[in-house]
């Protein structure tokens, strides 16, 4: 009995504000958020490219870059560079002004749209969903790359002989 009415003392002296109880329900929420930010997203040395290791529920945009898909990814869209697909794309895969590639183990489960580039499979019998369509514009390649890697020259155009 005493033990009980000692322990009621100790915790009826116990004083947190409620500011505290909030900070640490806030604190604990965003420690557990950060469990489920781990996709391993890496950028070369040179810039230019993007390495994809396992990004499995992300969609990746990339402006300017090349795109390398190592393991999974859920979709990918690259304006001004290419798309290399290595391991598995689960959604679409699309590029402006850069062609996709997929190797010969690669799998890509949605469409395929190259605007201002190729789609170049390495094996004949590419791993794709069936239902799944390819759309290819490829015209204007080397404009379109141009100009998403640098939009600020439609403001200046360069005098040439294609241009008079």
């Amino acid at each position: 009995m005493i033990y009980t009415t000692a322990r009621t003392d100790i915790i009826g002296n116990l004083q947190i504000s409620a500011e505290r109880i909030l900070a640490g329900f806030v604190f604990i929420l965003l420690a557990a958020f950060t469990l489920y930010a781990q996709t391993s997203i890496a950028t070369e040395p040179d810039e230019k490219t993007l390495v994809i290791q396992d990004a499995k529920d992300s969609d990746v945009f990339s402006f300017g870059k090349t795109v390398i898909v190592k393991q999974r990814a859920k979709g990918v869209l690259a304006f001004g560079g290419d798309v290399i697909v290595e391991g598995q794309v689960d959604g679409d895969v699309a590029t402006i002004g850069g062609s996709i590639i997929q190797k010969e183990t690669a799998f890509i489960g949605g469409d395929v749209i190259a605007f201002g580039g190729t789609y170049r499979p390495e094996s004949k019998n590419p791993l794709r969903n069936s239902d799944k369509e390819t759309i290819m514009f490829a015209g204007y390649e080397e404009e379109l790359r141009n100009l998403t890697q640098n939009p600020s020259q439609i403001f200046a155009p360069s005098l040439s002989l294609g241009f008079l």
